[in-house]
């Protein structure tokens, strides 16, 4: 088995990774620029939303 082959699914398994780390930055991002009041109708406080955001690290 050549290099690339033994490499492969190591390299897939870092690009998931990646992309799935890029996509929980996107998602902090977007929670941390909500109002009070948003987070309000989604039934979160400023202070539960970065407990949760940093229990998920």
């Amino acid at each position: 088995m050549t290099l690339v082959k033994k490499a492969f699914p190591f390299l897939q398994t870092l690009r998931a990774a990646w992309l799935q780390r890029q996509r929980d930055a996107q998602m902090r991002a977007e929670l941390r620029g909500l109002d009070g009041r948003e987070l309000l109708d989604l039934g979160l406080g400023r202070g539960e939303l970065e407990y949760l955001l940093l229990k998920q690290d």
